[in-house]
């Protein structure tokens, strides 16, 4: 009986440290949508690291703060070009645990390689992984988990 109890005690503290990050490519709309799914405490805590007090996500100027440490974090080339990401919008997850961070790359009228580096809460925890999804014109996928040692991968279409 007590090694059950410590058993799930020990997965109920558990925390799993992991981002979601769907990139896809939108031919007709001449853009690559960036969509960044992050829990919010994991959010909270490293923004708080980085020298951020108080920072509050629905404040205009906390989701600038937001924007910048996801743009240091997060780096797209399109056919070994940089590309800038342009901050549209966020939402916070009906459970308010986590915010979804919505980034767009314009001007984009041919995909044939993409390189992304994601260093996303690298800095925070030892065991963070980042799982990515890049979606062609086409609707094909491909996946990669970013993590310590593994934070740059190339996509050819």
């Amino acid at each position: 009986m007590y090694r059950l109890f410590f058993f799930i005690f020990i997965l109920g503290s558990h925390q799993f440290h992991i981002s979601q990050c769907t990139v896809s490519f939108l031919k007709k709309e001449q853009k690559v949508a960036v969509k960044l799914h992050i829990f919010i405490d994991d959010l909270e805590l490293v923004l708080k690291n980085e020298g951020a007090v108080n920072v509050s996500l629905s404040t205009q100027k906390d989701l600038k703060i937001v924007s910048k440490y996801i743009k240091k974090k997060i780096s797209i080339f399109i056919n070994n070009q940089v590309c800038e990401m342009v901050f549209v919008s966020n939402k916070i997850t009906d459970d308010g645990k986590a915010i979804w961070c919505n980034f767009e790359i314009q001007n984009v009228k041919n995909l044939q390689t993409m390189t992304i580096r994601n260093e996303i809460l690298l800095d925070l925890y030892e065991d963070q992984k980042n799982i990515t999804k890049v979606v062609d014109e086409s609707g094909k996928t491909q996946h990669f988990m970013f993590e310590k040692g593994h934070i740059d991968a190339g996509f050819s279409f």
